[in-house]
């Protein structure tokens, strides 16, 4: 099979699309900046660092996903969350 190129790059179009000279993924029907965003549970989800994360519950700082508790932010890989008070692992 020869694959397709964009831009300069080739491609497999069963997993990736060409748009505008740039090489997007396919999550279902939607294309994504792998860049950017990663597919999970064919859903399109905004990356923080290396991890997912939803900007509707969670926020992103320094490459870190925190969540809230209470009224103060935590990292859920180092700290938990009980009462609405932080505590470390």
């Amino acid at each position: 099979m020869v694959l397709p190129i964009c831009g300069a790059t080739t491609y497999n179009p069963d997993t990736h699309v060409c748009k505008d000279n740039a090489i997007l993924a396919k999550c279902e029907e939607a294309t994504y900046n792998p860049d950017t965003h990663v597919c999970k549970d064919n859903a399109i989800l905004t990356k923080c660092g290396e991890d997912a994360y939803n900007p509707a519950s969670q926020i992103c700082r320094g490459n870190i996903v925190l969540v809230k508790c209470g009224w103060a932010l935590y990292n859920p890989k180092t700290q938990v969350c009980r009462d609405n008070a932080v505590f470390a692992k």
